[in-house]
């Protein structure tokens, strides 16, 4: 289910982007046997439609294989047609769909962990082997001349000359290069993908810019690192009468997750979100914790969200502050900073004895 609600945002986002009406008729391509093609606006119009129909495929649930493989091709063409409209946002969605349409549940979500380790490492390398990321000279030209950052501006007086752009540009060569080691392992991947939230909402705070499709895609994509429960395994304790409750089983009912979770109700003159108790995987969540990992699971929770941040027609700093709601909202709603905090306290009382 993760990855197909992947796939589902992925195209949400590139149809209310406009991406699709972006999508180039051959023009320079890599390819020289496009260059023969008599009539580039019908490949363009034709690659439109395929990518539609893959679209309404995916949303509804039908053939979604075939639907995602189609989908992804277009994206992944889009270098081959016309190597001046190249966008590394659009190749990573087709990319990302391309690859949910060859999953197989044998070897699970690698080719997935290893687009992401790809994807970190080369942008790592490339940093590396760029001199004026050595010094910081591209960060620098780049949050004062090209998007001319207020925060950075007041930021870098803080330091010695150069210092302030120096940091920024390793600390991403070191960001990036352990993200690219640490996606690869699930065990250690949950914590990296809150790495990687982290840092790409400092870049959005820095830049006040925000990557076009890349950063909701990129947060679509995390979810292959979501593990999902099997139907029944979630039991859901409300207090019977409860209105809070029935919305929560209604809205379960018309996304048809509803068979995921077993709603089982008790007796309790006690109404309201504190007595409502989810047990997952041998722990439970009682109150306001039972109402995230509710919507965590929820479809309906992510497609909001990716009309809320996606929507046409917004302003670009209307989308801008919607997007970093988003990010850092999420993390403060759905981060489990018990666990954490627990697990420090743990760690120091280890330290001291």
């Amino acid at each position: 289910m993760p990855i197909l609600m992947m796939c589902k945002l992925i195209v949400i986002f590139l149809l209310l982007g406009n991406y699709v009406e972006g999508l180039p008729a051959p023009f320079l391509p890599m390819l020289s046997l496009l260059d023969e093609i008599q009539r580039p606006d019908l490949f363009r119009q034709a690659s439109i439609i395929v990518f539609l129909c893959a679209s309404v495929g995916l949303l509804f649930n039908r053939s979604v294989r075939i639907c995602a493989l189609l989908a992804g091709t277009i994206f992944l063409l889009q270098p081959f047609v016309s190597r001046v409209t190249f966008f590394y946002g659009n190749f990573f969605c087709g990319s990302m769909l391309f690859l949910s349409g060859l999953y197989d549940p044998r070897i699970g979500t690698v080719l997935h962990r290893a687009q992401f380790s790809i994807m970190y490492f080369g942008a790592a390398l490339s940093k590396v082997l760029d001199p004026d990321w050595h010094n910081g000279q591209f960060i620098d030209f780049w949050l004062s001349e090209k998007r001319s950052s207020i925060l950075y501006g007041a930021l870098s007086p803080c330091l010695p000359e150069g210092w302030f752009a120096w940091l920024l540009s390793w600390s991403t060569i070191v960001i990036e290069f352990s993200l690219a080691i640490g996606l690869m392992f699930p065990r250690s991947a949950r914590w990296f993908v809150w790495c990687a939230i982290a840092f790409h909402t400092g870049s959005i705070v820095l830049s006040q810019y925000d990557f076009g499709v890349f950063v909701p895609a990129l947060l679509a994509g995390m979810l292959v690192f979501a593990s999902c429960p099997n139907r029944g395994q979630v039991k859901v304790c409300y207090a019977d009468g409860d209105q809070i409750a029935r919305m929560m089983r209604c809205i379960s009912a018309i996304v048809q997750n509803s068979s995921l979770f077993e709603w089982i109700p008790f007796t309790s003159s006690i109404r309201g979100v504190r007595q409502l108790r989810v047990e997952w995987e041998g722990k439970a969540y009682v109150g306001f914790s039972a109402l995230n990992l509710w919507l965590l699971l929820n479809p309906l929770t992510y497609l909001a969200v990716a009309l809320l941040i996606c929507w046409p027609g917004l302003p670009r700093s209307v989308h801008l502050v919607l997007l970093l709601m988003t990010l850092i909202g999420g993390a403060l709603w759905f981060f489990p900073w018990v666990e954490v905090f627990v697990a420090l306290r743990r760690g120091l009382r280890r330290i001291r004895s």
